[in-house]
């Protein structure tokens, strides 16, 4: 809805992941279901390509003939991440410089001055460095381990409404991984609240466990926590 490519990206790789796990739920059913309709599924398929690439052929040709939304925009801020990287590959240059190292590396004009590098990995390397990378490959793996294990609970034990608020919540984050390797969407305030928002329905755990007694202060404080 808002041109955003790299939005389109992330919203095909979470229906491609639903997808994939809608037929490993029903596989059994879509299997005998396509069996009997060979023909009926044929045409459905044949019928889906071409209106897929029907439509990604417009997508693409419209999105590449716009001024400034060319591939080499991508490489040029990707590069002066890397370049900003290898100068301070541990600590980085500091948080929001990536705007600065752009313009300190860059001749600006004809191109325009950026804020961010379009990947939040490139950015979080160019201004955080290796320290910031490790915390951010730290959480994006807690924050799935624990979405995962909440699906695989809600699984077992037949709790359905729980099972499609996490998955729901599980494909979201992935929509908005795969968007954050080519924008940095999240650097507007109710974007970055909202995919908090969601990393926190995903990785919450659904039977939460009381502290023990004898931790004292700590117990008080978990409801705070």
């Amino acid at each position: 809805l808002t041109f955003s490519r790299a939005a389109w990206i992330g919203t095909g790789a979470m229906i491609l992941v639903a997808a994939l796990w809608f037929y490993r739920r029903f596989r059994f059913q879509i299997d005998t279901w396509i069996a009997h309709h060979k023909v009926l599924f044929a045409g459905i398929g044949l019928a889906t390509v071409a209106t897929a690439a029907v439509v990604i052929g417009i997508i693409i040709s419209t999105m590449f003939s716009v001024s400034g939304r060319s591939l080499y925009f991508r490489t040029y801020v990707f590069n002066t991440a890397f370049e900003l990287f290898a100068q301070k590959p541990i600590w980085g240059h500091g948080l929001f410089t990536f705007g600065g190292g752009l313009a300190a590396l860059n001749s600006t004009p004809p191109s325009d001055p950026h804020s961010h590098a379009h990947n939040l990995f490139f950015n979080v390397g160019a201004e955080l460095g290796i320290v910031g990378l490790v915390a951010l490959v730290a959480t994006i793996y807690l924050v799935f381990r624990d979405t995962l294990r909440n699906f695989a609970i809600a699984s077992q034990e037949k709790l359905r409404d729980q099972q499609a608020i996490v998955l729901a919540a599980g494909l979201s984050m992935i929509g908005y991984g795969v968007n954050h390797l080519l924008d940095m969407p999240s650097m507007v305030p109710a974007v970055f609240m909202t995919t908090i928002m969601v990393m926190a329905v995903a990785a919450t755990p659904i039977h939460i466990e009381a502290a023990p007694s004898n931790w004292g202060s700590y117990r008080r404080l978990m409801p705070v926590i």
